[in-house]
């Protein structure tokens, strides 16, 4: 990943609000959190690093997350990118 410009991911979930969680070096253990929708159906999401303050060089860690609704959900990924 450390020679790419975004993130990209398929999803498909229950619907709801989730966030993809973005740890670079450069920020240590402070992650940079953007938020994304889905309604159910396949959808691909497409951030680019520099919404994260960011390039993918000193990438440490990606997390996506749910919430922030509590309760049991679904969550499918395709074509992690």
């Amino acid at each position: 990943m450390s020679s790419s410009e975004e993130v990209r991911f398929r999803v498909r979930s229950d619907s709801g609000s989730y966030q993809l969680m973005v740890y670079v070096q450069s920020t240590g253990n402070t992650p940079t959190t953007e938020s994304f929708s889905v309604n159910g159906t396949w959808r691909e999401i497409v951030m680019p690093w520099s919404e994260f303050g960011a390039d993918a060089h000193d990438l440490l860690a990606v997390i996506i997350a749910a919430g922030p609704k509590e309760g049991p959900f679904t969550l499918q990924l395709d074509g992690i990118r």
